[in-house]
């Protein structure tokens, strides 16, 4: 838990498409308020 660094936006984006075929939601955990934006258009609710 104190290393890993999550899958990165590359990652997401490959999650999000599976998640889409699927009709799945994703939630994503976010530490700073500069990675709302660039995560919006893959993720469907961000955990704080």
């Amino acid at each position: 838990p104190y290393s890993f660094r999550g899958i990165g936006l590359e990652g997401l984006k490959e999650i999000s498409s599976i998640c889409k075929e699927k009709g799945m939601k994703i939630i994503s955990e976010v530490m700073e308020a500069s990675q709302i934006e660039p995560m919006l258009p893959f993720v469907d609710i961000f955990q704080v």
